[in-house]
């Protein structure tokens, strides 16, 4: 029997990167999947590659109003919800001057809260022995250069995974975080020189040689969607080739 058979899962940007791959692989696992994203053509595009058992909702983490109809929606096709992986984020370079209240606002609505009411519009539907997978990353807890705003929503979002644990282990729903580090995914192009500067230093002190792919990163999240993780709670799992431990 495949890891995550019969289970409904829900991935937030999903339409590309590590989104794209963990949808991918919940249906390998036997998942059906509901990607939810802002863009249509994208959304059309990714249910399509990913075929059957994958389908697509439109909206925007930001807006607490749609994140309550994808799950509306969900619940009343599937009939369940087992997994959430909080997985919309959104990141960009800048110079500390140079950094206004808009790009902090982005930052945190989409990383921070977006994460947050991901999780709490999901609870009426949520069943007990649910998973809820939060994307952080390894910037929450590393210091790099233009990325204070990014950084700090990224650091915020993995605390959720403790606070949200603590609330809702008492109803038999696990949360955990996932803490990338540098993936080759297509953010990485529009964040400019500044972001190509950062990545070749990263890689260079990667001590397993090697960027990561989406793939890495799902692997990862479907083993903490999975009832082999049944057992763990709260962590932050960092898959980084070694760039924070070693």
């Amino acid at each position: 029997m495949k890891r995550l058979e019969n289970k409904i899962a829900v991935v937030t940007g999903g339409t590309t990167g590590i989104g794209f791959a963990t949808a991918k692989k919940f249906l390998v696992e036997g998942a059906t999947v509901a990607v939810f994203a802002r863009k249509r053509d994208e959304l059309d595009k990714a249910v399509a590659q990913l075929g059957k058992g994958c389908f697509a909702f439109q909206g925007d983490v930001t807006n607490q109003e749609g994140l309550e109809k994808l799950y509306s929606d969900v619940h009343k096709q599937f009939g369940q919800l087992d997994i959430v992986f909080a997985n919309a984020g959104q990141g960009e370079f800048t110079l500390l001057d140079e950094a206004t209240g808009d790009h902090f606002d982005r930052m945190f609505n989409v990383n921070t809260k977006g994460v947050f009411f991901t999780v709490q519009k999901a609870l009426p539907y949520l069943k007990e022995g649910a998973s809820i997978i939060i994307n952080a990353s390894i910037s929450g807890i590393k210091g790099f250069q233009r990325l204070e705003a990014y950084s700090a929503s990224k650091a915020a979002a993995r605390s959720l995974a403790r606070t949200l644990s603590a609330d809702l282990v008492t109803r038999g729903i696990r949360v955990n975080s996932i803490s990338p580090g540098l993936i080759d995914t297509p953010i990485h192009p529009k964040m400019g020189a500044a972001g190509e500067d950062i990545r070749e230093g990263a890689k260079q002190a990667i001590p397993l040689g090697r960027v990561g792919t989406p793939d890495d990163i799902a692997n990862a999240v479907a083993f903490l969607a999975s009832d082999e993780a049944s057992y763990i709670v709260g962590i932050e799992l960092v898959v980084d080739g070694g760039l924070t431990q070693l």
